[in-house]
């Protein structure tokens, strides 16, 4: 038994316990313990005082290294010897901290699998029905009907049953007709007639009245593929519209003044007395143009909004085919022609199109998947 310093001099105080060894510190301890007994407690001081032992250090708990875990998420951790060993979990790949699944989307595995369970497998077992066969197309199974079988291939598939075609055989199928043309039974035989607005011979291919000016005669416009009278509506009020070379040409009827395209007010009823010697009285700039004196001469200019130089001033445009060919002519400008005119999520553009040695131009509409003209129309279009 070992006895602490402590102890050793509350009993002894003389003695230094460093310099005594074990057996020593007994003796001293019974000796003072006999004067204890001898002097009484008033003299000696506390008789409870005694030597304990001193407790053994604990060994040392060990540690363990997984604990918490250092190999991250879908890893397990054993401990060899001193440190942890990572490695990732049955059916996960990569490796610590990186286990990962086989597969989390089907991108992840070859385009004849599918990601199934967080595995590459075949999707095919179990997609398709009866007397079907299955195929996978982009990691997805296709399932179609065995050859001689019809019916759903994801339910079920029936073998088919031979029938004898009793049909007669259709004289507008395949066409007989050319472009733009309609064809119609007709004594067993297929007769065809040019749609509506669309002229010439149905057999050989149907064209529009007119795609230029030019081809309509010289007091009509081409507009909307119709030879018209371009005047209505282009004229403003108290004005009157004459048609020269296609183009509408719009004039202030006698007693009014202003812009005759958009409107002509009352001239004054007081006579207007000009200055003797105003070249601009009368103007002889012609319609659709202003006058204005510098240094005593008369000087023309074309108003605004009009182009040209007097006095031929015209509007920029009047019918479509005066503009780009990506322009359409709108209140008498050369501006986009798409603005509402497709539904939503599509978008406009503009087409030309030659059609028997003319151009013709027209507006498609695309959806938001890419869309255009089939090839049967353009072909059918350019001859």
């Amino acid at each position: 038994m070992r006895f602490t310093h402590a102890t050793l001099h509350r009993v002894a105080p003389a003695v230094s316990a460093e310099k005594l060894t074990a057996r020593q510190c007994v003796l001293v301890y019974l000796a003072s313990w006999e004067v204890l007994l001898l002097v009484g407690l008033s003299v000696c001081g506390d008789p409870f005082i005694r030597c304990t032992p001193i407790p053994d250090t604990p060994p040392p708990t060990p540690v363990n290294p997984c604990q918490p875990s250092p190999c991250g998420p879908n890893a397990q951790c054993q401990v060899a010897g001193d440190s942890p060993s990572c490695s990732c979990l049955p059916e996960y790949n990569g490796s610590p901290p990186n286990c990962r699944p086989e597969c989390v989307s089907n991108g992840e595995c070859a385009s004849h699998l599918a990601c199934i369970n967080q595995k590459c497998r075949d999707p095919c077992p179990g997609s398709c029905g009866a007397s079907a066969e299955c195929r996978v197309v982009s990691h997805t199974p296709n399932c179609v009907c065995l050859s001689g079988y019809s019916g759903d291939p994801f339910r079920q598939c029936i073998i088919q049953q031979t029938h004898i075609s009793m049909e007669r055989p259709t004289p507008c199928v395949p066409s007989p007709c050319g472009a733009n043309a309609d064809c119609r039974e007709q004594n067993g035989a297929g007769s065809c007639t040019c749609l509506q607005d669309y002229v010439g011979n149905p057999y050989e291919g149907c064209r529009p009245e007119c795609v230029l000016n030019t081809d309509c005669t010289s007091n009509r416009a081409c507009i909307r593929n119709k030879c018209q009278d371009p005047c209505p509506g282009t004229c403003g009020q108290n004005a009157d519209c004459q048609v020269v070379n296609h183009l509408p040409s719009c004039t202030c009827i006698p007693g009014y003044t202003g812009d005759p395209f958009r409107y002509c007010n009352l001239l004054p009823r007081e006579p207007v007395v000009s200055e003797p010697g105003d070249p601009c009285i009368p103007s002889p700039c012609g319609p659709n143009s202003q006058c204005r004196q510098v240094n005593e001469q008369a000087v023309c200019s074309c108003l605004p909004t009009f182009i040209g130089s007097p006095p031929a001033c015209r509007p920029e445009c009047v019918v479509s085919s005066e503009c780009p060919l990506n322009r359409a002519c709108v209140n008498q400008k050369c501006a986009d022609p798409c603005p509402g005119t497709c539904g939503i999520n599509s978008r406009c553009e503009p087409h030309h199109l030659r059609l028997h040695h003319q151009y013709m131009s027209i507006l498609v509409c695309h959806l938001h998947v890419e869309q255009t003209l089939s090839a049967e129309i353009l072909e059918a279009l350019h001859h």
